[in-house]
C-alpha cells in the first residue's frame, strides 16, 4: 500500500510541477498582454477544453489534460495573417512594443520562478554524490583508455583541467569532461611533480550511458573519500563518529568506496565494529561498537551467499568464423575484458557494442581451469555494425556463487564458492535477479537448487531465513547549498556549452572542424524523457532532488525560448525589433514560408528527441538503467 502511494506521489509531483513551469509561463504572457492592453481570445489551464467560461471578452478553459496551459494572442502574431477575435471580429495588430513585452514575460516568469524554487534548494540543500573537490584522485583507470595511453596513471591526483583548476563535484567534473570540444587537457600532479597530459577522449565500452548515449566519458574512476555523517540518535552517533569523519577501514579491513562500506557493515549484523577515520587530518579509531536493524528496511528472507554473474560462457563458435580465428572456443569462461575483470554480462555487451568498425578486444578466459589470454577478438566486419550477431557469439549467463557466510542457511546446506545455479524448483536461472527473487519470496520454505558444481550437477536443499538488515546510523549523501542566482548561471553556461558542443560535432562531421564533439541533438530530452527523468529521480532519490530538476527545467524553458528563431518568443521579439529600426511590419511574403520552415523543424526535431526517448525509457523499463540526457524544453504560440 506504502509502495502504490509512493508511486501516486511521484506521478503527482511530476504531473503538478512539469504542468506548472508550461502553465507559469503562459501566465506571463497573459498577464503583460493584458496590461498592455492587447486583445485576449482564451486563457486555457490545461489542454482539450472541457469546461469554459467568458468574463469580459476573455474565456477562461480548463482542459483535460493537466500538462500546463495556453492563451490566445491574435495581435502578436507576426505573420502577415488577417487578425481577428474568437467572434471573426479584425483586429489591428499589436505594436512592436506590446509583442516585445508579451513575448519576452513568458521566458522572464520562468526564471522568476525558478529564482524562488531556487531559494527552497538554497535552505534546504540538495544531495550530490561526492563534496566538493580541489582535485581528482584517480582510483581505478582502464589501460585500454585514451587517458592511460596519454600517461594517467591510477594515485595520481588531477589538478587542473582544460586550464581551469578543480572546483567540483565528481558529477560536475564528468559534466564538464562530456562538455569539452576537442581533447581534453589534465594537469596532473604525482610522486610531487606535475605534468601535462593531453588526449582525445573516447566511448567508455564500460560504460552503459556512454554507450547507449555515444558520447564520450572518462575511462576512469574517482578515489572519492567515503565521508560519514551520523544520524542524531544513532548508534554511531552514540560511538563518537563525527560528521565529516573519511572512513578508510572497518575492522581493519580498507574501504574502497560507498558501495563497499555499505557491504561491510551490513554484513557484520549485530557483531562489534570499529572504525578508522581520518578526523581533521589525523587518523582517529572509533569503537568498538555494536551494529544495529535498519529500521525502515523490513527483514526479508536471506540465505546468506554472495551471488553474481560472473560467468561469461561462450557457445555457438563456429569453425572460421572471426572469434574462432581469434582464438575463442566453446566453453570458455570469460574472465576479463581488455585488463579489467568482468563483473558484469552488460560490461562484456557494452565492449562490443561501439559503433566502430573492426574494433577489437584483449580477452582472458578460463578454459579447463586454465588462463588463456585473446589479444586480437575481432568483433566487427567491414561494412557491417558490431554486435553479439557479427562476430558469431551466443553466450549463457550463469549464476555463481561468490562466498557463503559462516553459520548462514548456505553453509548449513554445503553451497561453495563457483557453485553454479541452474534452477530453483525445477525452474531455470539465468539472471541474479531471478535467482533473488525466488529467495525473498520464498515465505521461508525450503528450495531445491540445482547447482553445477566441478562439472557435475547435483541437487541441494536450502531453507532462506528472515533476515533483519543492519547498519550504523550514517549518512554519506553530501548536501550543496546553492544560491538561486548559481542556479541559474549554472543552466545558463550548461546551455551555451551543450549548443556550442552540438554545434562543433556537425562541424566536425561537415568537415569544417578537426575539433571532435560527442555531443549530438540525439542526446537531448523532449517532454516524454523529461517526465521519465523526473519521475526516476524523484522516485530513486528525493522530492528536494526532483525540484532542483524542476528548476533547471524552467530556467532552461525561460532561455531556450528566448534563442531568435521564428515561433518561439525570441523570434517574437527580433521580428518586433526590426519593425521598429525599419518603422514597418516585415512582409508576409518573407515572414510566412519562414515561419512554416521553422515550424516544421520545430517538429521534425521533437520527433526525433521523443524517439530516442522512448528508447530510453524501453531501455529503463527492461535494465534499470538510468541514463539522462540533456534537458531541452520548447515552447511555442
Amino acid at each position: 500500500m506504502l509502495e502504490v502511494l509512493n508511486m501516486v506521489g511521484v506521478v503527482a509531483f511530476v504531473v503538478f510541477f512539469f504542468g506548472f513551469c508550461v502553465f507559469i509561463h503562459e501566465l506571463g504572457h497573459f498577464l503583460v498582454a493584458k496590461w498592455c492592453g492587447l486583445h485576449i481570445n482564451a486563457f486555457s489551464i490545461g489542454f482539450k477544453k472541457a469546461w469554459g467560461k467568458t468574463v469580459n471578452g476573455i474565456e477562461y478553459r480548463i482542459g483535460w489534460l493537466p500538462f500546463g496551459g495556453y492563451v490566445d494572442l491574435p495581435q502578436v502574431d507576426a505573420t502577415g495573417s488577417d487578425i481577428v477575435d474568437s467572434n471573426g471580429n479584425p483586429l489591428p495588430p499589436g505594436t512592436p512594443v506590446q509583442r516585445i513585452l508579451t513575448a519576452f514575460a513568458g521566458p522572464l516568469f520562468n526564471i522568476l520562478f525558478g529564482l524562488a524554487l531556487g531559494v527552497i534548494i538554497w535552505q534546504y540543500g540538495v544531495p550530490q554524490g561526492s563534496p566538493r573537490l580541489n582535485h581528482v584522485k584517480v582510483g581505478d583507470i582502464q589501460e585500454a583508455g585514451p587517458s592511460y595511453r596519454a600517461g594517467l596513471r591510477t594515485g595520481d591526483y588531477i589538478l587542473k583541467m582544460n586550464g581551469e583548476n578543480i572546483n567540483s563535484t565528481w558529477r560536475e567534473f564528468l559534466n564538464d569532461f562530456i562538455m569539452t570540444i576537442g581533447e581534453v587537457e589534465l594537469l596532473v600532479k604525482r610522486d610531487g611533480k606535475t605534468m601535462t597530459l593531453e588526449f582525445q577522449p573516447e566511448i567508455n565500452p564500460e560504460n552503459p550511458i556512454s554507450v547507449s548515449e555515444a558520447i564520450f566519458f572518462p575511462t576512469f574512476e574517482a578515489d572519492t573519500p567515503v565521508v560519514v555523517f551520523p544520524i542524531p540518535g544513532s548508534v554511531a552517533k552514540a560511538a563518537g563518529v563525527k560528521s565529516g569523519d573519511i572512513v578508510k577501514a572497518v575492522n581493519g579491513q580498507a574501504v574502497k568506496d560507498k558501495g563497499h562500506f555499505v557491504s561491510i557493515v551490513s554484513s557484520t549484523a549485530v557483531q562489534q565494529i570499529t572504525l578508522d577515520v581520518i578526523r581533521d587530518s589525523k587518523p582517529v579509531s572509533v569503537g568498538p561498537f555494536a551494529t544495529a536493524p535498519i529500521e525502515q528496511i523490513k527483514p526479508y528472507y536471506m540465505i546468506g551467499a554472495q551471488y553474481n554473474v560472473l560467468r561469461l560462457v561462450i557457445d555457438g563458435v563456429t569453425e572460421g568464423s572471426l572469434a574462432y580465428k581469434s582464438g575463442l572456443r566453446n566453453g570458455d569462461s570469460v574472465v576479463r575484458v581488455n585488463g579489467k575483470d568482468v563483473v558484469a554480462t552488460d560490461q562484456f555487451e557494452s565492449s562490443i557494442a561501439i559503433d566502430t568498425l573492426k574494433k577489437t578486444l584483449s580477452l582472458v578466459v578460463e578454459r579447463d581451469g586454465q588462463a588463456v589470454e585473446i589479444t586480437d577478438l575481432v568483433v566487427g566486419a567491414e561494412g557491417q555494425k558490431l554486435g553479439l550477431n557479427n562476430v558469431n557469439i551466443v553466450y549463457k549467463r550463469e549464476v555463481e556463487i561468490s562466498s557463503v557466510v559462516e553459520g548462514s542457511p548456505a553453509a548449513a546446506a554445503n553451497l561453495m564458492g563457483g557453485d553454479l545455479i541452474k534452477a530453483v524448483n525445477g525452474k531455470s536461472i539465468v539472471e541474479t535477479g531471478e535467482f533473488g527473487a525466488s529467495i525473498v519470496s520464498s515465505e521461508g520454505k525450503t528450495l531445491e537448487l540445482e547447482i553445477l558444481r566441478a562439472g557435475k550437477k547435483q541437487m541441494v536443499s536450502i531453507t532462506p531465513k528472515l533476515t533483519t538488515q543492519y547498519g550504523i546510523g550514517v549518512d554519506m549523501s553530501y548536501i550543496n547549498y546553492p544560491t538561486p542566482w548559481q542556479q541559474f548561471t549554472s543552466v545558463v553556461d550548461n546551455s551555451y556549452r551543450t549548443l556550442s558542443g552540438v554545434g562543433a560535432g556537425i562541424k566536425n562531421k561537415l568537415g569544417l572542424s578537426e575539433e571532435q564533439s560527442s555531443l549530438k541533438i540525439s542526446n537531448f530530452s523532449g517532454p516524454v524523457g523529461i517526465l521519465n527523468l523526473i519521475g526516476k529521480i524523484v522516485y530513486y532519490g528525493s522530492y528536494i532532488r526532483g525540484l532542483s530538476m524542476i528548476v533547471m527545467i524552467t530556467f532552461s524553458l525561460g532561455l531556450l525560448n528566448l534563442m531568435p528563431l521564428p515561433v518561439l518568443d525570441g523570434g517574437h521579439i527580433v521580428m518586433a525589433f526590426i519593425q521598429l529600426i525599419i518603422r514597418r511590419p516585415l512582409p508576409a511574403m518573407i515572414i510566412q514560408p519562414l515561419t512554416t520552415i521553422f515550424v516544421v523543424l520545430l517538429i521534425s526535431f521533437m520527433l526525433y528527441v521523443t524517439a530516442f526517448d522512448i528508447k530510453r525509457f524501453v531501455g529503463d523499463v527492461s535494465e534499470d538503467n538510468s541514463s539522462e540526457g540533456t534537458t531541452l524544453v520548447l515552447s511555442s504560440k
